[in-house]
């Protein structure tokens, strides 16, 4: 669970779990969370046990080909892959398909050369006034650098989107990264950012 590749593989849509969350509890109490919650990794709790499992082998297979093969697959192709896993598994024990494909763009695009990618993206819960935050950082030749994932009081949905961006922006200045890309979702945020316009929160 310590492990920022597989932090950085749990956050990634469609899952959007952070891991964090558990590093307070320990094993036995989090798989017993499983058949408790209502929805887990986003999903509902049904099949949970056997998802994780899916989700856990293709991890351990990614490890092997980077200490074997020198095959480093990124977390979020990785996520994407898991996904038609899941998806396939769903359709053959269902007969249609359960999970609906992520809302995101599948293409990155790499920063310039010398330069680090932060990816910054938030989720935010109005019954807990909490947000999770997860950051990826990747280079020119789309090399995984780095994840962090984090939960922090927050307002508002916009309110989380701006924490991203600025906890992305602590967190380069941790790594002593100076060229360094901060992308995310929010145009409102990010419009901002870029131009200086007011009234980013309402």
């Amino acid at each position: 669970m310590g492990c920022d590749y597989t932090q950085a593989v749990w956050f990634s849509p469609p899952f959007n779990y952070n891991l964090s969350r558990v590093g307070h509890l320990d094993f036995h109490t989090w798989v017993k969370s499983w058949f408790t919650d209502h929805f887990v990794f986003g999903f509902s709790a049904l099949g949970i046990p056997k998802i994780v499992a899916v989700i856990s082998w293709q991890i351990w297979k990614a490890r092997c080909n980077l200490i074997f093969k020198n095959i480093f697959i990124p977390p979020l192709q990785l996520a994407n892959l898991i996904f038609k896993s899941l998806n396939q598994w769903l359709q053959s024990s269902h007969h249609t398909p359960l999970l609906q494909p992520p809302s995101f763009a599948s293409k990155w695009n790499p920063p310039p050369s010398s330069f680090i990618k932060i990816n910054a993206d938030a989720s935010w819960s109005s019954n807990s006034s909490t947000a999770s935050l997860g950051l990826i950082a990747r280079d020119c030749a789309r090399s995984f650098r780095g994840a962090r994932c984090l939960i922090v009081p927050a307002l508002d949905a916009e309110h989380v989107e701006c924490l991203a961006i600025l906890h992305a922006i602590f967190w380069a200045q941790e790594l002593s990264i100076y060229n360094v890309h901060i992308e995310g979702d929010n145009q409102a945020v990010l419009s901002f950012l870029n131009t200086g316009q007011e009234n980013v929160i309402e």
